[in-house]
């Protein structure tokens, strides 16, 4: 909020000035800069005025106004992230020691890879608390967080950035995905039933997903994928030359990625009364 004193004031010593409630009601004169000089909390004016006597004591001249929060607190990595939340991240600040005369109503926070010049909003709504746990942070890379406050009259400026942290996540109780049965190369007749079985395990459960030549199956008429407990199947119903190629199975959880591969070969049917 910008007040603007003059009438009584001689131009020569009119002041343009910034205003906004300070908790502790002391008086904080900020920058002087020509004829501007800003303030928090209280009305000033300068001592040279020509007509001070005409001016309201400091006392009764008290105006309540809002502006933007001072900077939060510098960040920091809470210690002690649970076992049985393998993946969270928790990041702590302080308030900011000013609100800026409304009440704090959420923090923006920021992260950035050390080193890079980008900062990415850590999440869509701003925070309520001045606390935030984090996941999808890629292990074993150093981050810097920073962090900004609102209130109904806008937002601050940054606070003061972490300390380049990096970001270990505990990995008990997840566990990368691996076969223990794994595909094997098949040769079949034209027409014939031809069925693939795996075996898996991965906490937490993996997604399995097949492919043939790249592109996934999905059951329909002449196929069908099942995935049960630790276990997945492809069968063909009548295999035909179309399906020759490579068959391909792959499991997926948020601690990594496994694939195995084998060839399906077709062949003629048989004669009647062949071999």
């Amino acid at each position: 909020m910008a007040l603007t004193m003059g009438g009584f004031l001689d131009s020569s010593v009119v002041r343009e000035l910034t205003l906004g409630e300070t908790k502790s009601g002391q008086w904080a004169l900020g920058k002087e800069n020509g004829n501007k000089e800003t303030c928090q909390g209280k009305l000033c004016l300068p001592t040279h005025a020509n007509d001070i006597h005409s001016i309201q004591s400091p006392e009764r001249s008290l105006i309540n106004v809002k502006v933007p929060p001072a900077p939060p607190g510098k960040p920091s990595l809470a210690p002690g992230t649970p076992q049985n939340q393998p993946d969270l991240v928790t990041i702590r600040w302080e308030p900011p020691i000013n609100d800026g005369g409304a009440p704090v109503t959420g923090y923006l926070v920021e992260h950035k890879r050390t080193g890079s010049p980008h900062w990415v909003r850590a999440t869509p709504k701003l925070v309520t608390k001045p606390e935030l746990t984090l996941s999808g942070l890629e292990p074993g890379w150093r981050y810097q967080f920073r962090v900004s406050a609102e209130n109904s009259a806008g937002m601050s400026e940054p606070g003061e950035l972490s300390e380049p942290l990096t970001v270990t996540l505990y990995r008990s109780g997840v566990s990368v995905p691996h076969f223990m049965l794994e595909l094997k190369d098949t040769t079949a007749l034209e027409n014939e039933k031809v069925e693939f079985l795996v075996a898996f395990r991965g906490h937490p459960t993996p997604k399995v997903s097949w492919y043939k030549d790249g592109f996934e199956i999905f059951s329909n008429r002449r196929m069908r994928v099942v995935t049960e407990e630790e276990q997945s199947s492809l069968v063909i119903f009548q295999a035909s030359f179309t399906d020759e190629g490579e068959i391909k199975c792959t499991a997926t959880n948020r601690a990594g990625h496994s694939i195995t591969k084998a060839k399906l070969k077709l062949e003629g049917e048989r004669g009647e009364g062949g071999e």
